[in-house]
């Protein structure tokens, strides 16, 4: 019986994993709760939280709209700066030398701390809030797509150098797709990282916004509000960790790592 289970759960598939380990966790949470009578001002139970997901959903999706705004324009401005950057690294060993360090350094500084003093230098507002999402996401796809424009094999260099190509060309039909790999899986990263960025910029540097009303919804004592915020933006994390997932299927469905090669 034990190896039949362990072969069926084995067979399912990865989705299916997560969706029941999820049902899980949510069975044991509102039994624990209920068995142990634990208040809820400390820890709802989940029966609490979705009725507070349905109660309060007008506010939820209003303050849903800045964070999502914060976290898409944080995200394209820290990917295409980066992405910028990195093919100037390749480009130019002098200008690597002289900026990394420079980011390095600025990606050690924790988000929390810089925070207040971006809002004093551009205001609180969605300047604030999607320049700090930029930083979030810059720093990961800077490293990838310098190593992703460095991957390409010196044979396809030779053979591009041979046909007379010039470097914008070997850019494009090269270096760019050898590199795509990469940023996608630092995209990974970065889209769900957009999100933290917006919700900890917005404790500080704006009045609107998921992570506004955890904060407000803490200093009222409104738990259950809290939880119902966090697992929208839990969701909202898990979208764009999935929507860059799709894309990635779609626009790299010629590589070997689509196709479960290599």
């Amino acid at each position: 019986m034990r190896k039949m289970s362990s072969r069926t759960w084995r067979n399912l598939p990865g989705w299916s994993k997560v969706m029941l380990s999820f049902a899980i966790l949510i069975v044991l949470w509102q039994l624990a709760t209920s068995l142990l009578q634990i208040p809820p001002y400390l820890l709802p139970s989940p029966a609490i939280i979705s009725r507070t997901l349905v109660d309060q959903r007008a506010i939820l999706l209003k303050q849903l709209q800045p964070t999502l705004l914060e976290a898409a324009c944080g995200f394209l401005l820290g990917n295409t700066a980066a992405a910028l950057l990195a093919m100037w690294f390749v480009k130019s060993a002098t200008a690597e030398r002289a900026l990394l360090p420079l980011a390095i350094a600025l990606r050690s500084i924790p988000i929390v701390a810089i925070t207040p003093v971006i809002t004093l230098v551009l205001g609180r507002g969605y300047a604030t809030t999607i320049f700090i999402v930029g930083l979030v996401t810059f720093f990961p796809t800077l490293v990838n797509t310098t190593k992703g424009l460095r991957s390409v094999s010196k044979d396809a260099e030779e053979l591009l150098s041979v046909l007379a190509a010039t470097e914008g060309q070997a850019f494009r039909l090269l270096k760019i797709p050898s590199a795509l790999p990469y940023i996608f899986s630092a995209m990974r990263v970065t889209g769900p990282g957009s999100v933290l960025g917006a919700l900890v910029s917005e404790w500080v540097a704006t009045d609107r916004g998921l992570g506004f009303l955890i904060l407000d919804s803490q200093s009222r004592w409104q738990i259950s509000l809290v939880w119902a915020a966090i697992i929208v933006a839990t969701l909202l994390a898990v979208t764009a960790f999935g929507l860059v997932g799709l894309a990635e299927r779609r626009l790299l469905s010629w590589h070997e790592s689509m196709n479960g090669e290599g």
